[in-house]
């Protein structure tokens, strides 16, 4: 039981990351209904520490015991509403009941595959990629003219430097993949299937530590994989507390829930307060400005005198200057641009001089 408790501990630790809503059924051979049980009280206490409980509460075998369970999330947002459970005796030879119950949940489609186009940036030769700006007009003073002129120059260049080293292609996807797979996690799950297969038909000690061997390492590249991607998408959030914000919810599936009406209230109350809260909220914000303003008296057609520094031109600005204006922008993609993001801080070094006479012109 003790072992049983662990890799349970650890199935659930994984599952309950992923997004979406759970639900699992099953024969535990656990007796929850008697409170006195070490066995039950230790799985009741793994049950609330993750935020799930059982709903399940009539007999499910023949001499006695409710050992077969329907599991959800505690969360109301995150839970699937169960109802209508039955135990019903079967007429087959099995010791256990049969238990029925209802369940609403959204209908997805089959994995219908996209056709998208995309380039593939992470395998560009950096070195190589900076070489050819370095021998392109880009880096050529001589042929910029104006702003408009030296803006055609860069776009254009960097559009045909990156079709060179990264030319865009077709490929189908699924629309229900997750960013972050890459090939290498894909070919660890298909051996992991594989294994598995194998083990189903084979049944020796032989094809169970082959398929055991395969799940750890497949495991072990989802996990760093998955690691990376979010490491390299809160690296780029940098101080922005906002984008930070936003990847955290996305991590904790909270997104998809941000239409869901509270359940315990009528529509209209919670219009109303909806209301009242941004009416409140406006009123705050009118009397902060207010009171950060400065009281100006002055007589009927009198004028008053600017006291301040005048703007009257804008001055150059050097290459430090310039790197710490890059290094403040917002660090999001735009399909506009020449270049992902990353892509152009990388190759910032043989950027500059263009970047430069742009914005001085």
């Amino acid at each position: 039981m003790a072992e049983f408790c662990d890799d349970f501990d650890n199935y659930l630790q994984k599952l309950l990351n992923l997004p979406g809503k759970i639900i699992i059924c099953g024969d535990f051979n656990i007796h929850v209904e008697n409170v006195n049980c070490p066995d039950a009280k230790k799985f009741q206490i793994i049950l609330t520490n993750y935020g799930l409980i059982q709903h399940v509460s009539e007999p499910t075998h023949i001499h006695g015991g409710t050992l077969d369970l329907v599991l959800t999330r505690s969360n109301v947002c995150d839970s699937l509403s169960i109802s209508d459970i039955q135990v019903v005796e079967t007429t087959t030879s099995s010791d256990h009941f049969l238990v029925g119950f209802s369940c609403n949940f959204e209908y997805l489609e089959g994995s219908k595959q996209d056709v998208v186009k995309a380039r593939n940036i992470r395998d560009i030769n950096l070195l190589e990629f900076k070489a050819d700006i370095v021998s392109s007009d880009i880096s050529k003073a001589s042929k910029f003219i104006n702003c408009s002129n030296a803006l055609n120059i860069l776009d254009s260049e960097l559009l045909r430097i990156l079709d060179k080293h990264a030319p865009m292609k077709e490929f189908k996807a699924n629309p229900c993949q997750d960013a972050w797979i890459n090939t290498k996690c894909q070919k660890a799950r298909r051996f992991r299937r594989k294994t598995e297969r194998a083990d189903n038909h084979l049944q020796t000690p032989a094809s169970k530590e082959a398929w055991k061997e395969a799940s750890k390492k497949a495991s072990s590249i989802i996990d760093s994989t998955l690691q990376s991607f979010y490491s390299e998408k809160f690296s780029l959030c940098g101080n922005d507390k906002k984008k930070t914000y936003q990847l955290v919810n996305d991590l904790m599936d909270k997104e998809s829930h941000i239409n869901c009406y509270p359940n315990d209230k009528p529509c209209e109350v919670v219009a109303s307060e909806m209301k009242q809260f941004f009416e409140d909220k406006i009123k705050k914000i009118n009397t902060e400005i207010k009171k950060s303003q400065p009281i100006i008296s002055k007589q009927d057609g009198e004028s008053i005198d600017f006291e301040g520094s005048q703007f009257s031109e804008f001055s150059l600005i050097d290459e430090s200057q310039l790197m710490e204006t890059i290094t403040e922008l917002n660090k999001k993609n735009c399909e506009l641009d020449p270049l992902p993001i990353k892509l152009f801080l990388e190759c910032i070094d043989v950027l500059k001089p263009i970047l430069l006479f742009i914005v001085n012109d």
